[in-house]
């Protein structure tokens, strides 16, 4: 986001720090947008990632869950043995 707000910052700047030939600012306004949609792609991946580390985590809570369900009846049938 950083990089973003630098090339917009030297794009809204005056002439002495960038030309302003029309030509190098619809290359930097190019740029900007080519990392503006690169943001957007990072965005949408990081939710489709996080999406799926959900999903894979609620399947490991259920395997942990009836793992523990299955230790807990052999507990149960391991005391009854004792009395």
């Amino acid at each position: 986001m950083e990089t973003l707000d630098t090339l917009t910052s030297i794009s809204d700047s005056d002439a002495t720090l960038i030309s302003d030939e029309a030509q190098v600012i619809d290359k930097l306004n190019l740029v900007i947008r080519e990392v503006h949609d690169q943001i957007g792609i990072t965005e949408n991946l990081s939710d489709v990632l996080t999406s799926g580390l959900d999903f894979l985590q609620s399947i490991y809570n259920n395997k942990l869950q009836d793992k523990n369900n299955l230790l807990s009846e052999k507990n149960n049938t391991l005391q009854g043995y004792n009395n």
